[in-house]
């Protein structure tokens, strides 16, 4: 399967990886996040710049991923296929502290893929 969570279409919105170092700290209960362990996180714009809120991938799972229907009267972009999100829609939505991001069950399907494979890596070490 390679590293398919490190190819740049698939780093839109929601980031993926075995973490290189262990000086992240989850958002969601604080603890550091391991070397090579599975992390996700979601990616922000903060004064001109880009960071990414960093969570184990169990934590990200668990409390930052829910599924709903789009409920905004404006449309909205899917973050992944950049598929168009009508109210009523069925949409995955990730959270971490204050970035959120919203995709359509198509979209959202690959990236729970990939998060998949990284926590059988993980497991696997």
């Amino acid at each position: 399967a390679g590293r398919l969570w490190n190819e740049p279409k698939y780093q839109r919105g929601v980031v993926m990886e075995l973490a290189p170092s262990s000086r992240a700290r989850c958002r969601h209960c604080q603890e550091a996040i391991d070397r090579n362990s599975a992390r996700c996180g979601l990616e922000v714009r903060v004064k001109s710049r880009w960071e990414i809120r960093w969570c184990h991938a169990h934590c990200f799972l668990r409390s930052c991923t829910r599924l709903a229907h789009h409920q905004g009267n404006r449309k909205s972009t899917c973050r992944a296929s950049g598929g168009e999100i009508s109210k009523g829609d069925l949409v995955l939505c990730f959270s971490v502290g204050d970035a959120s991001c919203k995709m359509l069950p198509n979209g959202a399907r690959v990236k729970l893929a990939i998060l998949a494979e990284l926590i059988g890596v993980e497991t696997c070490r």
